[in-house]
């Protein structure tokens, strides 16, 4: 297992109450199907094909109904027009197969457009509404749901442990998107991301010329690690591949309680559930254009799962346009 395949499968399984009774007690079905080799690469035809017949296989095989795609091809950002290759293929799946598709948004990839030393800090976060942060391959497509990354942490390993030495900087504060995450829109106008979910933070080294610390920082998600056989049970990593598979557990718990919940329900469910975080929500309010980048924001998932503890009734029959039915009980109140 890849250590990138380790750290996505950590971020679906993880549980908060399990962590703090020292006991894990699984609670959903985890099926993986490998598309990459070891290093990340396809060498063995279209990465399209093989997703695609992922999908089937796992819906015919085990009625599978929630997937993530912590994918994304830097080549292909989207600018504009139709959409084709990879997002064309997931918008048909999720219509044909009736399922819920989860696609990262993508990661910035450090090149001749990034900024340079500690202009990632001055020019943050108006760079994430540039062109060359555009959202890429398949993240476009209009029948997923898109997630983007907020930062969680603003202090890195030696900041932690020297709090008085000011020497490495953090480029986005807690609940702020993180320095890598991409912005959209989708085909005219669509909101993407649709979510967000913490998946890391980068920060600066003013002891070496405002470099660039971008996986030795420690400002990352903690998952598992594919080495855990070498006393290494656990890493730290920072990606729109971590936030991603967050937003498919809740999905997946959602399932567990309603197993006859639709797509397009549990996709309701979860957008009409996310809130910006205040930290988001200043810089939307100086720019509105950082809706592009947010969403609708994060999911609450206190309010999530209250809100799926709500009793419902359906009525059946007939009733007039000049009658109006009140429950037991229910007189007299306002």
């Amino acid at each position: 297992m890849s250590d990138h395949l380790s750290e996505v499968v950590s971020e679906l399984k993880r549980s908060c109450t399990s962590l703090k009774s020292g006991q894990f007690v699984p609670t959903l079905r985890l099926f993986s199907g490998r598309i990459l080799d070891k290093d990340n690469e396809n060498t063995t035809g279209f990465v399209e094909n093989h997703i695609e017949k992922a999908v089937r296989y796992f819906v015919n095989e085990y009625h599978c109904k929630v997937f993530n795609l912590s994918f994304g091809d830097t080549n292909k950002p989207y600018l504009g027009g139709h959409l084709r290759g990879l997002s064309l293929i997931l918008d048909t799946l999720a219509r044909e197969l009736e399922v819920l598709l989860l696609v990262s948004a993508g990661n910035h990839r450090i090149g001749e457009d990034s900024p340079d030393g500690l202009a990632w800090r001055e020019n943050y976060p108006h760079y994430l509404l540039d062109e060359a942060w555009r959202i890429i391959e398949p993240a476009p497509a209009l029948n997923v749901l898109t997630v983007g990354s907020l930062a969680r942490h603003d202090q890195t390993w030696n900041s932690q442990r020297y709090p008085l030495d000011p020497s490495e900087i953090p480029i986005a504060q807690p609940d702020q998107p993180s320095p890598f995450t991409r912005s959209g829109h989708s085909v005219d106008g669509a909101i993407k991301p649709e979510l967000v979910a913490h998946g890391g933070n980068w920060a600066l080294s003013t002891r070496a010329g405002h470099a660039l610390m971008d996986r030795v920082a420690g400002l990352g998600v903690v998952s598992t690690n594919h080495r855990f056989a070498d006393g290494h049970p656990f890493t730290v990593d920072a990606g729109t591949s971590m936030a991603a598979p967050q937003v498919a557990h809740l999905a997946a718990s959602i399932l567990r309680e309603h197993p006859d919940a639709s797509a397009n329900l549990l996709r309701a469910l979860l957008c009409a559930h996310a809130v910006v975080p205040e930290a988001s929500q200043d810089l939307i309010d100086q720019n509105k254009d950082f809706r592009k980048v947010c969403g609708y924001g994060r999911v609450d998932e206190t309010a999530l799962r209250r809100s799926l503890d709500v009793t419902s009734f359906e009525i059946r029959g007939t009733l007039s346009h000049d009658q109006a039915w009140v429950p037991d009980g229910a007189h007299g109140r306002s």
